[in-house]
């Protein structure tokens, strides 16, 4: 499995992507 900058947490069907970004913190990003 390839490693990217934002790694996806592996769920059954909500697949989601925690991002962390200066200045705004930590957002869920769902996909």
């Amino acid at each position: 499995m390839a490693y990217t900058a934002a790694r996806p947490l592996v769920r059954e069907k909500p697949r989601y992507i925690d991002v962390t970004i200066d200045g705004v913190g930590k957002q869920r990003v769902w996909f």
